[in-house]
C-alpha cells in the first residue's frame, strides 16, 4: 500500500467535479447487452467506484485531504485483490517501460499511469494541476493521496480500465472541529492522519447525509485498538459534536494553531502512545476483521500470511497477508463443501455439467517463460500467472479474450445447475473471465488470475467451446532443489517468500514435473538473473534438498 502523505506539503488541490458519479452496487443486476457498450465508454478514462451497498463495514484508510476528507478502501472479498491485480499488472507492463515523448501534450483531468516516487511502483493516476515549472500534480486514483510528479513518471496508455476506481470519499458528519472559522488545522490533519490512515476501520455511514460522490461517516472505530475515533478527538479537545452548541464551546483561532503558538506538541507526537492506553466503547459486537486472501499453508488447518491474527467464522485461525488472493490451495478446489451453500450459490447436480476443459501450461524441463506470482501456498509451493512465453506478451491475448466474451457472453442464460469442477465465464469487474466452480459451489476460481470470488448465480454462464482454446494463465509450482530447514518455521518461511516475490517479474525455468502432472518444479530467476529467493537461502530458512 502507498505511503500516504498529504498535508505539511500543501500540494493539494481540490478540482470541481474532481470525483465521478459513483456506479452501482457491487455484483449488480445489469443489462449484459450494455457491457462492450460501456467497456468502450471508459476506455480512455478510469470508471467510478462501485455504489456502496452496506451502511457498515470495515475499510482500510488509505488518506486525509486538506479539507478532513478521508478516502478508504473496503475490505470485502474483491477489493484487496483488484487491487493486487492492478498493481501487478501496471508494474509488469511500465517497469522497464521508455518515458513518453518529450512534445507529449498532457491535459488537466487526463487518466494516466504514474510512477509513486517512494516505492517506484506504477499506479493509476489522474493530473489534477499542469503546474509552471512543467511538474504535473496528480491523484493517485486508488488511494487519494496528491503528489507531484515530472513527464518522465506518466505514461499515457492506459490499462485496467474495466476495474472500477477502489477506493471512496467520506467526511465525518457526527463531530466538528473546535475552530472559529470550522476549518481543521493543518496539525490537527497531521494527527489525524497518523492515527487512522494505514488503520482497520470499522465504519458506519449515514445514508441520509451521503451524496452520490461522498459518504457522510457518522461512526469511525479502529478495530485492533478499539478506539473510537471521534470519541477520542473529542476528548482530546480537536472536536466537538455536531449536537452541541458552538456557543457553549470554547472556539480556538486556526492561524494560531497552524502557526504552533497554540498547539500541544506532545499531544501529536505521542498520537500512538496515548491511543494505545484508551478504554473507549467499541460499540460494536461484531467488529471482526476481514480476512482477504493470504498466503496458505496448509498444515492442520492454519493458514499463514503477513499482518494479523485473526479467526474466521469457522474458528480457524488465519493471518492476514493482504498480497495473495486466493483463498483455497490447489486440492481445496477439488474438495466439496460439507456446510450447504447460501441462497445466492448455484444448485449442484452431481449428473449435470462436464469437468473441466481447460488446458495446462506443459512447461517442459528447461523451458523458460516469464510470469509473477499471485500466491504462496506453502514454504516452497505457489502459484504462478505465466505473462510471456518465447517472448509473446500473453496479455493481449487475454485482452483480445475478454473483448469476445464481452460480446458472446452476454446473450447466454444463466445455468441452472452446476457442480464443483465446472468450467465457466463468470462476470467479474465490469468483464467476463474464466473460472472452476469450487467449494461446492460457493466460489469460482478465476483460472487466469489464481484467485476465488464469491459465485453469484446471475453473473455465471457455462464456457463455451473457443474459450478453451487458450490454456489456463496460472500454473501450480514448488520450487525445486530447495527445501525447508529443520529449524525454520514455516509461517516464517511462507511469509518472507511472500515478500520477496510480491511484484518482482520473474523468469521460470521448468526443472520437473510431478507424478500426476499438476505441480511443476521450478526455478525462479529476478532481471539481474539472480535466484529470486536467494535472501531465503542465505537466511538457511531455505536449504538445498537432499
Amino acid at each position: 500500500m502507498i505511503e500516504q502523505g498529504f498535508a505539511l506539503s500543501k500540494k493539494q488541490v481540490k478540482m470541481d467535479g474532481e470525483y465521478s458519479t459513483i456506479r452501482s452496487q457491487s455484483e449488480p443486476e445489469f443489462n449484459y447487452s450494455s457491457v462492450s457498450k460501456e467497456n468502450d465508454e471508459f476506455v480512455n478514462s478510469w470508471m467510478p467506484p462501485n455504489r456502496l451497498v452496506k451502511s457498515q463495514f470495515n475499510a482500510i484508510v488509505t488518506n486525509v485531504d486538506l479539507e478532513c476528507h478521508i478516502n478508504f478502501q473496503i475490505l470485502d472479498d474483491e477489493t484487496p485483490q483488484s487491487l493486487q491485480l492492478v498493481k501487478d499488472e501496471l508494474n509488469y507492463i511500465f517497469s522497464n517501460s521508455q518515458p513518453e515523448p518529450i512534445n507529449m501534450e498532457w491535459s488537466r483531468g487526463q487518466s494516466v499511469i504514474v510512477k509513486y516516487y517512494q516505492d517506484n511502483k506504477w499506479y493509476r493516476g489522474t493530473i489534477l494541476k499542469i503546474n509552471e515549472n512543467g511538474e504535473f500534480t496528480v491523484q493517485f486514483y486508488d488511494y487519494g493521496n496528491i503528489e507531484t510528479c515530472t513527464h518522465k513518471e506518466l505514461r499515457s496508455t492506459l490499462h485496467t480500465t474495466e476495474v472500477p476506481q477502489l477506493c471512496h470519499r467520506g467526511f465525518f458528519s457526527a463531530i466538528l472541529p473546535i475552530t472559529k472559522n470550522g476549518k481543521w488545522p493543518i496539525p490537527w490533519l497531521d494527527h489525524i492522519h497518523n492515527l487512522i490512515v494505514d488503520k482497520t476501520c470499522r465504519m458506519t455511514i449515514d445514508e441520509n447525509l451521503s451524496t452520490d460522490d461522498v459518504y457522510a461517516i457518522k461512526s469511525l472505530k479502529i478495530v485492533e485498538d478499539n478506539i473510537d475515533v471521534f470519541q477520542y478527538l473529542v476528548t482530546e479537545k480537536m472536536a466537538y459534536f455536531e449536537y452541541v452548541s458552538s456557543s457553549i464551546i470554547d472556539l480556538v483561532d486556526t492561524d494560531e494553531i497552524n502557526n504552533g503558538d497554540a498547539a500541544d506538541d506532545t499531544k501529536c507526537d505521542g498520537a500512538n502512545d496515548n491511543i494505545s492506553n484508551a478504554t473507549y466503547d467499541n460499540g460494536h459486537d461484531d467488529c471482526t476483521t476481514y480476512v482477504d486472501g493470504g498466503s496458505i499453508y496448509d498444515s492442520g488447518g492454519l493458514t499463514y500470511g503477513e499482518r494479523r491474527q485473526s479467526y474466521d467464522d469457522g474458528g480457524r485461525q488465519t493471518y492476514d497477508d493482504g498480497v495473495a488472493p486466493a483463498n483455497v490451495v490447489a486440492e481445496e478446489r477439488r474438495a466439496t463443501s460439507v456446510g450447504a451453500p447460501d441462497a445466492s450459490v448455484v444448485i449442484l447436480d452431481e449428473d449435470d455439467g462436464e469437468e473441466s476443459d481447460y488446458s495446462k501450461f506443459c512447461l517442459e524441463r528447461n523451458e523458460v517463460v516469464e510470469g509473477t506470482m499471485c500466491r504462496i501456498t506453502g514454504p516452497t509451493s505457489l502459484t504462478l500467472v505465466i505473462t510471456k512465453i518465447g517472448g509473446v506478451d500473453l496479455i493481449v491475448a487475454k485482452n483480445n479474450m475478454h473483448k469476445v466474451m464481452s460480446d458472446k457472453c452476454s446473450t447466454l442464460p444463466p445455468p441452472n445447475h452446476i457442480k464443483p469442477g465446472t468450467a465457466v465465464i463468470v462476470y467479474h469487474n465490469v468483464l467476463w473471465r474464466r473460472g472452476l466452480v469450487e467449494d461446492g459451489g460457493n466460489s469460482v476460481f478465476l483460472v487466469d488470475f489464481g484467485m476465488s470470488i464469491k459465485l453469484v448465480k446471475k453473473n455465471v454462464r457455462r464456457c463455451i467451446a473457443e474459450f478453451f482454446e487458450l490454456p489456463m494463465f496460472t500454473i501450480d509450482c514448488r520450487l525445486e532443489n530447495v527445501r525447508p530447514s529443520d529449524d525454520a518455521d514455516a509461517k516464517d518461511v511462507v511469509d518472507k517468500l511472500s515478500k520477496t516475490l510480491r511484484g518482482v517479474s520473474l523468469k521460470i525455468i521448468g526443472i520437473s514435473e510431478s507424478d500426476d502432472g499438476d505441480i511443476v518444479g521450478v526455478e525462479l530467476y529476478n532481471r539481474k538473473e539472480e535466484i529470486a529467493y536467494q535472501s531465503l537461502i542465505d537466511a538457511k530458512l531455505l536449504i538445498p534438498a537432499e
